[in-house]
């Protein structure tokens, strides 16, 4: 779910997917709603070595008087719903003390991170909550990876030496690895190109799929600048 502005009706939903653990993203900038939940956020102190997210001492009572913009700027419209402003706290509370994992918040001034890519990075981490020793979720890292050009994630989450396992994991099939860096190539992604040569350290398997597979991409549709990063590898 994506929270931009919203009223009332609109934290309550949010509030109700979160209860099912469902991701909820917030775009911070846009207004009531969003803006509250966000405010909320950021007065919370996450501490992910214990699972826990602790609120601040003056959490309800900030919060109580940020609700009241969730009913906008009519002063008496405002007076009249006061009364659920401390509920609005409350069930605010409960959620990140609850489901802090699953909200994430995105501020519409952030010129270094997409509202785009941030919704990537909340179906990786849907994806990646699954075991990684299976070879199906694998694959669809790295798929996810090759089509939003996404070599961060894919670094972060597979190509890593701490993960020595997958490593010899995806080390150990063809098809996928072939699949990537073929995409790669064609798609002109030269850092997905430069991560799967640094990260996979079978030489001699890249010998061979190189010696396979490459002549007729490198002739016809292999970017210049590519070629050198493989005559660079290879040499």
């Amino acid at each position: 779910m994506i929270i931009i502005g919203g009223d009332e009706n609109s934290f309550v939903t949010a509030m109700t997917y979160l209860k099912m653990n469902y991701p909820v993203l917030v775009l911070e900038g846009s207004g009531r709603a969003a803006d509250f939940i966000c405010k909320g956020y950021r007065l919370s102190t996450f501490r992910t070595s214990e699972d826990k997210c602790v609120l601040c001492d003056t959490f309800i009572s900030e919060m109580t008087e940020a609700a009241k913009y969730i009913y906008g700027f009519n002063q008496e419209e405002r007076m009249s719903e006061k009364v659920n402003c401390d509920k609005l706290a409350n069930k605010l509370k409960h959620a990140l003390e609850t489901r802090w994992k699953s909200i994430h918040v995105h501020s519409i001034n952030d010129t270094t991170h997409s509202f785009d890519k941030a919704i990537q990075d909340i179906l990786f981490q849907l994806l990646c909550k699954e075991n990684k020793q299976d070879y199906e979720i694998i694959e669809n890292i790295l798929k996810y990876a090759d089509l939003w050009d996404r070599p961060d994630i894919a670094e972060k989450e597979v190509f890593n030496l701490e993960n020595s396992n997958l490593l010899l994991m995806i080390q150990g099939n063809k098809d996928i690895l072939s699949t990537l860096f073929t995409n790669a190539l064609l798609d002109k992604k030269e850092e997905i190109v430069k991560q799967v040569l640094d990260y996979i350290q079978d030489r001699e398997f890249f010998t061979v799929f190189l010696q396979q597979n490459l002549e007729k991409l490198y002739v016809s549709k292999v970017s210049p600048d590519l070629r050198v990063v493989i005559l660079a590898w290879s040499a």
